[in-house]
């Protein structure tokens, strides 16, 4: 038979959040304490918990997770208990319950104090780059040390730029601190497979090719110097050759690969690949309009 003492105990009631017991057999409600600064005590609690990092715990705390410090804040110590033991989060970002402050990532800086989102972060200045995380100026004009982080020669840094980028083919870059490359000019090739292009002016187009601008490579775009055409060294366009002359090949050189119109031919045009036709019986009919020897055929006024 249970007697009266072990009635109460079989059904004795748990603490509520925010309060606990030491007491082994509490009686009643009554006898639960409120739970004390630093800690917090979910239901049932008889030993009260440390508050955790990025969070404080007043008197009668129940989660763990109850008073986070806002954000914008953190606490990266355990056992606070009021508000103000949240520190304004001094460099990177800090979101509501942090216990260290984020770092911005690398093409990123944070100038600020009592940030609270990656939102926060900002893009690094063009023409410079951001390497590494946690920046706090940008590597740009307001760096202590700007020649450090200027983007190089032969590079460029758009905006977010971790580290200097090598220009492209068919481009260069002669100046240091830009965001974009530059086009290589007509007359001139520029190869950045192997290093990046500075000064293009020793990379004149060869002769026997011709490159418009941004040309990346002789011989690699189609730039090769086609049949009726000469092309010397430095040429942006092919030059054709002159009436009485003709060339059936590609990457001719000078005006003396253009070849003379054959006797008894006639060439009548500009960038001929072949003769325009030949002189048959009706000799006159052609002799009126043009003057054919082994050199050319002029036109007769």
């Amino acid at each position: 038979m249970i007697n009266e003492s072990q009635d109460a105990n079989l059904f004795q009631e748990p603490c509520p959040e925010g309060t606990y017991t030491d007491i082994l057999g509490t009686p009643d409600l009554a006898s639960c304490k409120s739970c004390p600064p630093t800690k917090y005590c979910p239901q049932a609690t008889d030993i009260p918990i440390d508050c955790p990092l990025g969070y404080y715990c007043p008197p009668g705390t129940a989660a763990l997770n109850q008073y986070p410090c806002p954000a914008g804040t953190y606490s990266n110590q355990t056992t606070r208990t009021n508000i103000n033991d949240c520190l304004s989060c001094p460099g990177g970002y800090c979101p509501e319950g942090s216990s260290v402050p984020l770092l911005c990532q690398a093409g990123y800086y944070l100038n600020s104090t009592g940030n609270s989102d990656v939102s926060h972060c900002i893009t690094c200045t063009s023409g410079m780059y951001c390497a590494g995380s946690g920046n706090t100026i940008p590597d740009g004009p307001y760096t202590p040390q700007p020649v450090e982080y200027n983007c190089t020669l032969g590079h460029y840094c758009p905006s977010g730029s971790t580290s200097p980028i090598r220009c492209n083919s068919g481009s260069y870059q002669d100046e240091i601190g830009q965001w974009t490359c530059k086009a290589c000019p007509a007359g001139y090739y520029c190869d950045n497979t192997m290093s990046p292009v500075v000064l293009y002016n020793d990379s004149s187009c060869p002769t026997g090719f011709y490159c418009p601008e941004n040309t990346t490579r002789n011989g690699v775009t189609g730039n090769i110097c086609p049949p009726g055409y000469y092309c010397e060294s430095g040429s942006p366009y092919p030059t054709p050759c002159q009436p009485g002359t003709y060339s059936p090949s590609e990457g001719n050189t000078a005006v003396s690969d253009c070849l003379p119109c054959s006797f008894g031919e006639y060439c009548g045009s500009y960038n001929l690949t072949q003769s325009t036709g030949k002189l048959n019986s009706n000799v006159k009919s052609y002799q009126h309009i043009y003057s054919c020897n082994f050199l050319s055929c002029h036109h007769a006024e």
